[in-house]
Formats: structure tokens, C-alpha cells, sequence
């Protein structure tokens, strides 16, 4: 009974034993899990952080195809206005040219206008002077009309004079020869 009450008595410092290293082993499993439901947070903090990430690296490698695109669009329409510039340059160096033909042609057409009213001057000048002949000629001509007026009116009396004289000596002429007769 001494021996049995003795192994009882290990037996239960076994239990107690195994009671104490179960526990043991139950708040290390306890811990443990505490440990791996925070590895598992982690975990899971990690995984989101990399699925932000993953996100923002679409965002950006969606940015920059954007940005590569509006490069390529900004290069294209470099090129077009280079091409508009290089075509304004030339119509501006042919308008340059045309320009000074033009001034060279406007230059001679200044002097042939010069030449022009220099003669437009020297005939207005000989105009001026013709016209004053003229004027001295019709004031001639007035002073001759009105002289050729004044003879034709003394004509005309010295004609009826002369013509008063002939009735007279007709009627002289006629009494004359009824005196005799």
C-alpha cells in the first residue's frame, strides 16, 4: 500500500508534472499563437502595403506611358511646327526677295513719276506762256473787233453820206434837167 501510495504519489507528481508542462506548453502555444496572429497581422499589413504598391506601380507605369505618350505627341508636334517654321522661313525669304523687287521697281517708277512732273513742270510752263499769248492775242482780237466795229459803223455812215449824196445830185441832176428843158 506504501509502494502504491508511492507510485500514486509520483504518478501524481507526474500529473502534476505533466499538468504544469502542459500548461507550460499551452501558454507557449498560447504566445506562440499570439505571436503568429501578429506575424499573421503583419503579414496581412505587409500584404496590403504590397498590393498599394503594386497599385501605385500600375498608377505610375500608367503614368508614365501617359507621359511617354504626350512626350511622343509633344515630339510629333515639335517636328510639325519645325516643318511650319522652315516653310514660314521660306515664304518669308521669297516675300523678302519679292519685297525687293518690288522696292526696285517702286524706285524707278519714282523717278520715271520725278521725270514725269519735271516735264509736267516745263510743259505747264509753255503752257502758261501760250496761254498768256493767248490772252494778249484775244485782247488784240477785242481791241481789233472792236476797232473793226467802229470802221464798220463809219462804213456804214460814210455810206449812207455817200448814198444821201448821190440822191442829191440825182435830185440835182434831175432839177437840172428840168431847168433845161
Amino acid at each position: 500500500v506504501i509502494a502504491a501510495r508511492a507510485a500514486l504519489a509520483t504518478c501524481q507528481a507526474d500529473q502534476e508534472a505533466a499538468q504544469q508542462a502542459t500548461t507550460a506548453s499551452r501558454q507557449e502555444a498560447a504566445e506562440s499563437d499570439k505571436a503568429l496572429v501578429e506575424l499573421k497581422k503583419e503579414q496581412a499589413k505587409a500584404m496590403r502595403r504590397n498590393r498599394q504598391l503594386m497599385e501605385e506601380v500600375a498608377g505610375l507605369g500608367l503614368q508614365v506611358r501617359a507621359k511617354q505618350k504626350e512626350h511622343a505627341q509633344k515630339a510629333e508636334h515639335a517636328c510639325e511646327v519645325q516643318a511650319k517654321t522652315d516653310q514660314a522661313r521660306q515664304l518669308s525669304d521669297t516675300v523678302s526677295g519679292e519685297r525687293t523687287k518690288l522696292a526696285a521697281k517702286q524706285q524707278d517708277v519714282s523717278m520715271h513719276l520725278d521725270y514725269q512732273h519735271k516735264d509736267g513742270d516745263k510743259l505747264r510752263g509753255r503752257l502758261d506762256v501760250k496761254d498768256e499769248m493767248v490772252k494778249a492775242h484775244a485782247a488784240e482780237l477785242a481791241s481789233l473787233h472792236s476797232r473793226c466795229t467802229l470802221q464798220v459803223a463809219e462804213s456804214a455812215r460814210k455810206d449812207r453820206l455817200l448814198a444821201e449824196a448821190h440822191e442829191k445830185a440825182a435830185a440835182d441832176q434831175r432839177r437840172y434837167e428840168r431847168l433845161q428843158t
